[in-house]
């Protein structure tokens, strides 16, 4: 287990994947319709996996900013399940009051 909260539990399972398993009530991007799991992949390059997802015609959320200190974009498949593509920020992103 790499990280849990009472509402949220996230597994290693190598280097480069992680399982995570959240209630959809208290998470911040709901998976869509309510259904499904989430696909979390972390990616070298995120502005170079967003152009791939453009350029393949899918239409993926805006990249943002998120809180635990990535950036982060968003795709949904017919039936609802979101696919995360993230990329840790380096140096972390400004959190005001966060002491970072």
């Amino acid at each position: 287990m790499r990280f849990s909260a009472e509402w949220f539990v996230e597994f290693l399972l190598n280097d480069g994947a992680r399982l995570s398993v959240a209630d959809e009530r208290r998470a911040s991007v709901k998976t869509g319709k309510g259904l499904g799991v989430t696909l979390a992949l972390e990616v070298e390059d995120i502005d170079t996996a967003f152009k791939a997802t453009v350029n393949a015609g899918l239409s993926p959320t805006p990249i943002r900013n998120h809180a635990w200190n990535a950036r982060v974009f968003y795709l949904f498949d017919p039936e609802g399940h979101r696919m995360e593509f993230w990329q840790a920020a380096d140096p972390p992103i400004p959190r005001p009051g966060l002491g970072f």
